[in-house]
């Protein structure tokens, strides 16, 4: 009973604190990088150009409790940032993901003006937030929620695994409101959105599995879940442990990136199927890559053994690899920068001390410059000039 009464206080009173005003114009020159600072309740602006950070404001509801922002994405055209406020704090919890999936308070959509950070709408949602991506069209933000806790209790427990399936959340993008949630699957984290915006990806970590997602149905509903490998586990004993998706730019091909399995999973876009005998074993626990603009390279993060690793996408075989020492922990996300022909690694750190963001020739992997940020960042999203 306390913990219930404790759990409903939280839930329904919000913090009376406020941040002092020290909002400004963030100064820079394109293309700019932000990127989500787990740790420390901030967001950094880095200039790539000048590859300097140029801002690094805080977010969130409380200046003094911990709100882990935990991804983000950008409307450059609006002028928006939608930030992921997972609430899960930095309690205990080392490994891959930390305290990543046992949230007990609501998650929040906070929206943010991009040229200043400045706080402009927020919208509670399910705990546990995992990824955060706008569709193409920029209607709608679609949030997943990495509920790993209660899938490990459900599954424990022997009740039916539905009770334990984490959400996906869909909020339409000018006025905040919900559209739709629904359960997807166990412990749902990385999501890609077909071009046509009609499909989401939802990788099911808890369970093996890819969940397909129609978007396009009133509501939306989940079409299939595909076991990503020949061998699927379950919440008590994850095999492969599905953790981000990438679509290829021609839409054909989705890579899989697996944490447990340490490998890159392939799923036909057109046929709707596992392509089990393309699968890539990587030096390390796969994180969020990235494609190049022609789909020639795919550039996935690796922890466990910390490196970036370039596969030929057609071939499905590893044509190159950087491995890190101290100038880069634990890289988390990897994006390709169109307007400097570059690559964009955020780099976790200790989660203790600062964080880093690497930029590094995307031919030979080289490191070009290096940009301290806040503790823990995790993602990044670049605007760069129209």
């Amino acid at each position: 009973m306390l913990v219930v009464g404790l759990a409903a206080c939280v839930d329904d009173v919000p913090s009376g604190a406020r941040w002092p005003e020290t909002i400004r114009p963030i100064d820079g020159r394109l293309p700019l990088a932000y990127l989500t600072n787990n740790g420390e309740d901030t967001v950094s602006v880095v200039s790539l150009a000048d590859a300097v950070e140029v801002a690094r404001v805080p977010v969130g509801r409380s200046p003094v409790d911990p709100e882990a922002p935990h991804h983000l994405a950008i409307d450059a055209e609006a002028g928006w940032v939608f930030v992921g406020l997972s609430n899960v704090g930095l309690r205990e919890g080392g490994g891959l993901h930390g305290s990543h999936g046992g949230g007990l308070l609501p998650s929040w959509v906070q929206r943010l003006s991009l040229i200043d950070l400045r706080p402009d709408e927020e919208r509670r949602v399910d705990p546990d937030l995992g990824d955060i991506v706008l569709t193409p069209d920029r209607r709608w933000v679609i949030t997943t929620h990495f509920a790993l806790e209660r899938a490990l209790q459900v599954a424990m427990r022997g009740d039916p695994e539905q009770s334990g399936w984490g959400e996906l959340n869909v909020l339409d993008a000018a006025s905040m409101t919900h559209r739709a949630r629904l359960a997807v699957c166990a412990a749902p984290h990385g999501l890609a959105i077909t071009a046509d915006g009609s499909t989401a990806l939802v990788s099911c970590y808890a369970d093996d599995t890819l969940a397909v997602v129609d978007l396009v149905a009133e509501p939306p509903v989940v079409r299939a879940r595909l076991p990503v490998g020949p061998a699927p586990g379950a919440p008590a004993a994850i095999r492969y442990g599905p953790y981000a998706v990438a679509i290829a730019p021609d839409g054909g091909r989705a890579f899989v990136s697996t944490l447990e399995g340490k490998s890159l999973r392939v799923y036909d876009v057109r046929a709707a199927v596992m392509d089990d005998a393309r699968a890539l074993a990587l030096p390390g626990a796969a994180f969020f890559a990235a494609f190049s603009p022609d789909g020639s390279r795919l550039w996935v993060p690796t922890q466990d053994r910390d490196a970036l690793v370039a596969v030929d996408p057609v071939g499905v075989a590893i044509v190159d690899r950087r491995d890190f020492g101290p100038e880069c922990r634990a890289p988390h996300e990897v994006v390709y920068v169109r307007s400097l022909a570059r690559l964009a690694l955020v780099c976790e750190g200790d989660r203790v001390g600062s964080g880093a963001l690497l930029l590094l020739s995307p031919d030979r992997l080289d490191v070009l410059a290096r940009v301290e940020v806040g503790v823990y960042p995790d993602a990044v999203r670049v605007v760069e000039a129209p």
